[in-house]
């Protein structure tokens, strides 16, 4: 039987381990602890494919897909962010905010302040275009909106070396926050087991 003629198999197995050397198999994972894989995946996606397309690597020649994988893995940080804070439980910040970059990026400014982990002039102008551009998540992904109108005023370009610079900075800053929030978090948890071992009345 040749390739072509060869029935595909589903995409998705329940009953293999993605977890062995199979370079063909990766994991499919959801739920509770799943979120920092999501975000990281975004962001991975995005610095690949905006190298690729920078690098005129592939068939891609679209700025849209590397844009939408950037603007959710900004949209995913900031709610994990929220939800490291304490903010708001994860769920509620999922329908506290869905998708509106703008709120998200005010509520998560509180945080930033808190953990002494401030935003260049640079990161907010980032954001702000990013909210300007694609505010609820549908203009990187659909060229009409909902009444059919062009999402964009007028055909522009994109300048891929500051995409790519982008990506890294703003990764960087929500990366190095959210590790700064969970080393807090983990000594809180030990300055209380040490109380409670000390005087556990």
């Amino acid at each position: 039987m040749n390739e072509r003629a060869r029935p595909l198999s589903k995409i998705v197995d329940y009953d293999r381990s993605p977890f062995g050397r199979d370079p063909a198999i990766v994991p499919l994972i959801s739920g509770d602890g799943a979120r920092a894989y999501y975000r990281v995946g975004y962001l991975a996606c995005a610095q690949d494919t905006a190298a690729d397309l920078r690098g005129r690597r592939g068939a891609n020649a679209s700025a849209m897909p590397v844009l939408f994988l950037f603007r959710h893995y900004v949209e995913l940080a900031l709610k994990d962010i929220l939800a490291a804070a304490g903010a708001f439980a994860i769920e509620l910040v999922d329908r506290k905010f869905g998708h509106d970059l703008d709120a998200l990026w005010q509520e998560a400014g509180k945080v930033f302040d808190n953990f002494g982990c401030q935003p260049t002039e640079e990161h907010c102008s980032l954001i702000t275009e990013l909210i300007e551009l694609d505010g609820r998540a549908d203009a990187f992904r659909y060229a009409l909106d909902k009444r059919d109108q062009r999402q964009f005023e007028r055909i522009g370009s994109v300048n891929l070396d500051t995409l790519v610079r982008a990506i890294d900075s703003t990764s960087t800053l929500f990366e190095r926050l959210l590790d700064k929030m969970e080393e807090t978090e983990t000594e809180m948890d030990e300055m209380i087991t040490e109380a409670i071992a000390r005087d556990p009345y």
